[in-house]
């Protein structure tokens, strides 16, 4: 043990600065060269020698431990450091000082230098508007007055709004129409509720009212006779315009009206046809009896039909063909009723229609009040 404290004596500084605190403590290295002693061999010196050695490997393992973590820490410092815009951190060198003194390791780390970033502003220019004026045309707005609604009334031509069956009964339809431009643009049309017999309603169209005029007014009468006895109503429509156009309007009125039937011992019958020609001028043939045309011509037809009609009134008690006689003897011309149109005895109203062409006309005598036939 003397020759080991001695060798250990005249060992350089650098050595005995590694070797301090590992002579005298029992080591694995220690032990293995124990295991291996030779005659002649210092033992001591030679475990010196590895001890120092292996204190340098672990010194210069924790001085490259120790940096590596200090610049870990300094990216984790940059990594994390709070910033509100983007910025650059530049790390300066970083000088390593190392001072040996017993295996003991001593690192300094160069200081970390933050550049405070630098906030640039921009400046955006607006682009520059130009306005070109631009001259429209001057509108004109016409403005029309409002509608001035039309009034309507209508009375039938009798005492105590009666009619009589077979006979002619007179509408008088009374319009008026304060800012009406056309006075030939009123149609008045009348249904009057007999289902024997009616009036052709339908008209041409008409153009819309589109402005406004000077006004007009005026009564229309409607003549109809009659097949159907009792209470009725009369549907009566006025139309300026057909009702188009911002001056175009449309009136509805109902007429109640009372019809009479005939005198006992009469019927009334509706004969349609005549190949054209008014069947209201045409004498009616029931057997014995004639019966003069009627007058005035009205021009009525087979309900939902252009057909023409007329309403005249029989003996009840007839029963056969009647026909139809335009003229007078010696030129006349006659039509007779289907075959399977003729009339039988009774009191209710009845439609009958007459067969196509020509038939020979009979002699016949006229009802009382009318000139005689030869």
């Amino acid at each position: 043990m003397n020759d080991t404290t001695e060798t250990a004596a005249t060992l350089d500084e650098a050595d005995g600065a590694d070797a301090t605190g590992v002579v005298g403590q029992p080591s694995p290295v220690a032990l293995l060269l124990a295991g291996l002693a030779v005659d002649g061999l210092d033992l001591d010196r030679a475990r010196y020698a590895v001890a120092v050695r292996a204190a340098r490997r672990t010194r210069r393992r924790r001085t490259w431990m120790g940096g590596t973590g200090a610049v870990l820490a300094v990216v984790a410092v940059i990594a994390l450091w709070p910033r509100t815009d983007p910025a650059k951190v530049v790390i300066a060198d970083a000088s390593t000082t190392t001072t040996t003194t017993t295996i003991a390791t001593s690192t300094t780390t160069g200081p970390i230098t933050t550049v405070v970033p630098t906030t640039v502003a921009t400046t955006t220019l607006a682009p520059t508007l130009t306005t070109v004026p631009t001259t429209l045309p001057a509108t004109t707005t016409t403005t029309l007055p409002p509608n001035r609604p039309m009034t309507v009334s209508a009375t039938l031509a009798t005492a105590g709004g009666t009619a009589v069956v077979a006979n002619t009964v007179t509408l008088n339809v009374t319009w008026s129409d304060p800012d009406l431009a056309d006075p030939s643009a009123v149609v008045v049309t009348a249904d009057f509720g007999d289902p024997l017999v009616g009036l052709p309603n339908a008209s041409a169209p008409r153009a819309p009212c589109e402005s406004p005029g000077t006004g007009a007014s005026g009564t229309t009468p409607i003549a109809f006779r009659y097949a159907s006895s009792g209470a009725t109503t009369i549907k009566v429509v006025v139309s300026a315009c057909g009702g188009a156009g911002p001056y175009g309007e449309q009136q509805t009125l109902a007429v109640p009206v009372q019809v009479q039937p005939l005198p006992l011992g009469r019927r009334a019958v509706v004969i349609g046809g005549g190949d054209g020609r008014s069947p209201d001028t045409a004498a009616v043939l029931a057997g014995a009896e004639t019966v003069p045309k009627r007058d005035p011509e009205l021009t009525q037809v087979v309900p939902n039909s252009t057909t023409r009609a007329t309403v005249a009134a029989i003996d009840a008690t007839y029963s056969g063909p009647l026909q139809l006689r335009w003229g007078d003897p010696p030129t006349t011309s006659c039509q007779v009723t289907a075959p399977d149109q003729s009339v039988t005895a009774g009191t209710a109203a009845v439609r009958v229609l007459l067969a196509t062409g020509l038939a020979t006309c009979p002699a016949q005598k006229l009802v009382a009040g009318s000139p005689a036939t030869p």
